[in-house]
């Protein structure tokens, strides 16, 4: 307590000072001072040798900063270079079963900055703009949450909404391709699977209900009757797997 006051005592001369302009006090001296309080409290605190006390928080200022410039380098490293992470993702099945799948993430150094700039623009939007904030309003259970036709399990619909689209996978693409199906006399129809999106999410999302029009189906004939169908069909997707989607549906 008597090295503490007279840490005290002399702080206050130093404000007396008038040699010491008022920046150097409040940039130099006052964090000294803070410094020097809270050592003495917490050594007061655990019963210790104010000098030990002293030392062993000096070595861990001394870690503190050694982490901090490693992590500013590796950051520095990764905006030139990029990097390539390994990781294991953990997930639930329909069965409820956990299952691990491991991943290679690998970016070039142009791509991680990108993705901070992105960061930092996400950073400047206001809540309601942001792609997570419908999804963070729903009720648990309601619509992001596409019940299977079987009735068991559920399947989460993943979006990307940040970053360029990714090259597609084979199944991505062969699922694709089935929601555009050619009948019998040479129309060409569009679905949307119920799989993926049920009549009632369908309904909230604005689309017509059942006794106006059908929901999921849309005809189309002629001779660009299947380039119609394939137009038709990337825009309806477009349009459901936008997460800030404004306005009604594209239905025709």
């Amino acid at each position: 307590m008597g090295s503490a006051d007279v840490a005290v005592r002399r702080h206050l001369e130093n404000w007396q000072d008038p040699k010491i302009s008022v920046a150097e006090l409040e940039d130099v001296y006052d964090p000294a001072h803070a410094r020097r309080l809270a050592t003495h409290t917490a050594s007061l605190r655990e019963d210790a040798d104010i000098d030990q006390f002293a030392a062993r928080a000096e070595d861990s200022s001394a870690g503190a900063a050694a982490n901090a410039a490693s992590a500013k380098a590796g950051a520095t490293a990764k905006r030139a270079g990029g990097y390539s992470l390994r990781r294991t993702e953990v997930r639930i099945n329909a069965a409820g079963q956990l299952t691990a799948t491991k991943r290679k993430e690998t970016l070039t150094g142009e791509q991680v900055q990108e993705r901070e700039r992105r960061k930092l623009k996400r950073k400047e939007l206001p809540p309601q703009l942001l792609p997570t904030y419908k999804r963070q309003k729903l009720a648990p259970g309601s619509g992001l949450i596409r019940k299977r036709a079987a009735g068991k399990g559920h399947v989460v619909k993943r979006r990307h909404a940040r970053g360029p689209p990714s090259k597609r996978s084979r199944a991505e693409i062969s699922a694709q391709a089935r929601n555009v199906r050619k009948l019998a006399d040479g129309r060409y129809r569009v679905v949307i699977l119920k799989t993926t999106w049920s009549d009632k999410e369908l309904e909230n999302l604005g689309f017509p209900k059942k006794n106006d029009k059908r929901l999921r189906f849309w005809d189309f004939k002629g001779p660009t009757a299947k380039g119609d169908a394939e137009a038709f069909d990337k825009k309806m997707t477009e349009w459901l797997e936008n997460p800030n989607r404004a306005g009604p549906p594209p239905l025709s």
